[in-house]
């Protein structure tokens, strides 16, 4: 495209483990970035990255997907209507000892470190919103259930950082 040869321009490519047959394509080195090996392993563990064969997924976990799936739209609720968060701020008004953070949407989809903000910030929250949907009759967006394997993700997660 350009006139020269690629190997010409580019001495040293570096990639993702998962993109070592480009490199090798290519005939460059294997060198491998390890730097987010430990977000896949998290990512992983909790079923927000899969392994694909020929475009159909097989090591899928429905729990995993289900649950960042109900905290993703239970996140949005309070982000997306002006409504919903002066109502929730007056949860916070009437019981000054609740914590006064917001929950953090995962915008960024390529950072498992995303996903963990999510997951804290609505286990740090998980008194107030119960109380916001006792207080406004609303069903809950995550069962008792769910709260647990919320916490099991974010240790899952937290223990993958050091990684």
């Amino acid at each position: 495209m350009i006139g020269k040869q690629f190997d010409h321009l580019f001495g040293l490519v570096i990639q993702d483990g998962a993109a070592t047959k480009v490199a090798k394509d290519l005939g460059f080195g294997e060198e491998v970035c390890d730097m987010h090996n430990g977000d896949k392993v998290g990512a992983s563990a909790i079923g927000e990255l899969v392994r694909k064969r020929s475009g159909i997924i097989i090591n899928a976990f429905d729990t995993g997907t289900d649950l960042l799936k109900k905290l993703r739209d239970q996140a949005k609720h309070f982000c997306s209507s002006h409504k919903n968060r002066g109502n929730y701020d007056r949860i916070l008004i009437q019981n000054p000892g609740l914590p006064r953070t917001t929950i953090n949407r995962d915008l960024n989809t390529t950072r498992i470190s995303s996903v963990y903000n999510l997951l804290r910030s609505s286990l740090r929250l998980k008194r107030s919103l119960q109380m916001y949907y006792t207080a406004y009759n609303l069903q809950p967006y995550l069962s008792d259930v769910d709260w647990i394997f919320c916490r099991e993700a974010e240790a899952i997660l937290r223990a993958s950082k050091i990684m």
